[in-house]
């Protein structure tokens, strides 16, 4: 029995959708549907032998029977917990709501060094996002949108918090933190933060250390992001490029190009695979999965959009520069806006690369991560 799960938040919904679909054997069930839970009762007698169950993020983990056992561990289900953000904001789900049975999933392979050195006792993969295929193509140079954006900007944050257990290194740890995730080719939260323990000759228990790094990663990470995402955008804008944005807190540096910087109100997964389908240049910034994935990068590719993307050590193994992706990096944000300005003033090469793209991405869709599930194969490097 395959049983998917859904129902909390709409872009996880969709690669819930994404994977389900065409398979006639798996089982999509809607936490936010009504009839849920008599859907699960009617399900419970049939729930023998190999039941394999795929969520994301936690969604319908937590789950109890009437005695108050988790209903996967009762039936002895293999729960493939797909996290899709770094695993140090499931710390808790890591440690203390771990299920027998559970294989974590992650994004980046450095999220499962994370794991492997926080949480020992969990067993996890790396397995990449995947993409989705949808709608007719629209041939490169007829489409409507010269650059785009899908995805909001993080918020401002004015302050971050004091660090109770060891107070006198705080500022010191957030000044080098945002030092290095402004300087480092692939910067990684985790391994910042313990850079700066190591320098300093500052040994803590573990479960202190990773509460530092949820620190770090709430705050001064996303201080950074929001950074580099408005100084990208700014660049472009700047050369009299006109960028579309699909998305949230993108309003101070709107104001700055009226007419330039198109804001959208924030639009479905499945409105954002459409426009990528319109768009003859699609970006992927600041997610900072510096040895992983994103599916804005496979959903450009599937779309047959010139994907322009931050560099992954993954991806950089995978997709060649100026074959099948063009790579930026945030400090020379003036080579960024000279490969965007040539590739649409050149459309044919433009159009080389998104073929081929399109080829080297075809099985990499959310459909062929299930498959690469059911199937037990959790070999990340040779996935594309």
């Amino acid at each position: 029995m395959l049983i998917l799960l859904k129902g909390v938040l709409e872009t996880l919904d969709y690669f819930v959708d994404s994977m389900a679909a065409g398979r006639d054997d798996a089982i999509v069930l809607d936490k936010s549907d009504p009839g849920f839970y008599k859907r699960m009762g009617e399900l419970i007698p049939y729930m023998q032998g190999d039941v394999t169950v795929v969520i994301f993020n936690n969604v319908g983990k937590q789950l109890e029977l009437s005695d108050g056992r988790n209903v996967w561990e009762a039936n002895g289900a293999t729960v493939y917990n797909f996290l899709v953000d770094h695993p140090v904001n499931y710390m808790q789900s890591l440690d203390v709501e771990a299920l027998n049975g559970e294989v974590f999933l992650v994004i980046d392979r450095r999220h499962k060094l994370f794991i492997d050195r926080y949480f020992p006792k969990c067993k996890s993969y790396f397995m990449p996002h995947g993409g989705t295929r949808k709608y007719d193509s629209i041939p490169w140079d007829e489409r409507s949108i010269p650059v785009l954006y899908c995805g909001s900007c993080q918020k401002e944050i004015e302050s971050v918090p004091i660090i109770e257990s060891m107070e006198e290194w705080g500022p010191a740890l957030y000044d080098f933190v945002a030092e290095k995730m402004m300087l480092e080719s692939y910067p990684e939260v985790g391994a910042v933060v313990r850079s700066f323990l190591e320098k300093e000759n500052i040994e803590l228990a573990p479960e202190i250390e990773r509460e530092i790094i949820l620190m770090a990663h709430a705050t001064v990470e996303r201080m950074v992001r929001r950074s580099f995402k408005l100084q990208t955008i700014a660049s472009l804008a700047e050369a009299g490029i006109p960028v579309d944005i699909y998305g949230e807190n993108w309003e101070e540096v709107a104001e700055l190009y009226p007419g330039l910087i198109r804001i959208h109100e924030r639009v479905s997964s499945d409105e954002c695979v459409r426009l990528i389908g319109d768009a003859k240049i699609s970006l992927n910034l600041c997610t900072f999965y510096g040895d992983g994935s994103h599916e804005r990068v496979y959903i450009a590719m599937l779309q047959k959009a010139v994907c322009i993307s931050e560099k992954s050590m993954y991806f950089e193994e995978k997709f060649e520069h100026g074959r099948e992706i063009v790579y930026l990096d945030y400090s020379m944000p003036d080579v960024m806006v000279d490969d965007i300005k040539f590739l649409l003033s050149h459309p044919a090469e433009a159009v080389k690369i998104t073929e081929n793209a399109y080829i080297r991405a075809a099985h990499s869709t959310w459909g062929d991560r299930l498959d690469a599930i059911v199937r037990g194969d959790f070999d990340g490097m040779a996935m594309v």
